[in-house]
Order: C-alpha cells, then structure tokens, then sequence
C-alpha cells in the first residue's frame, strides 16, 4: 500500500496490522462529525470543504447518520452499516490528491 494511491473496500475496511484493533478507516469518519465537541476542526479543512461543496448529498447523509452515533464513540460495529459510503467518499477524497494520512487513514507499511 501507498501513501498517494486509494485503498480497495477491503483494504479500507480491513484490520491495520500495525493497530490490529482498529480498521484501517481509522478517523477519517470524524470528518462527518458535526458537533461542538468536536470543533468543527476536520469539517473545515480543504478536502471537507470541497467535497460538501462537490458533493452534498454523500455528505450531508454520512453526516446525518455519524454525527448521532459519535458522542458515544465511533465504533467499528456503529460505522459498519456506513463503511461503502465512507469508502466512496474516502476515494473522492483521495481523487483530489490527499494523502491517506492527511486523511486519518491507517496504511501498512
């Protein structure tokens, strides 16, 4: 895996072997955390801006459904129903030249 290329589903879902516990998603779905408590911080980065500006429907539905879950944590069993969303968005993301890090994505080394 590279640092500038895209994961598969599989690979974005998948168990990082340098965290086993966490999937290798990791924080990229606090992008679509809308909360006070979160600080808006990861929301008002470029990328973010972009892709709600290129894509508000993806987004407004992914922040509709995380932003309730998130105040008791983010859970891999609470993302799981919204893991192709996040994946599709995670691969427009990427598309405009992020880095997989910059993304709070996990890749194995």
């Amino acid at each position: 895996m590279k640092e500038n290329e895209p994961l598969t589903y599989e690979e974005f879902v998948g168990n990082s072997q340098c965290i086993p516990s966490i999937p290798r998603y990791d924080n990229f779905p606090l992008r679509f955390v809308d909360t006070p408590q979160n600080g808006n911080r990861l929301r008002q980065t470029e990328v973010v801006l972009r892709f709600k500006r290129e894509h508000p429907k993806l987004e407004g539905k992914l922040t509709a459904r995380i932003t309730p879950i998130s105040s008791n944590g983010l859970s891999r069993e609470r993302l799981r129903p919204f893991e192709r969303e996040l994946h599709e968005a995670y691969k427009i993301m990427m598309s405009y030249g992020f880095t997989n890090a910059r993304l709070g994505v996990v890749i194995d080394r």
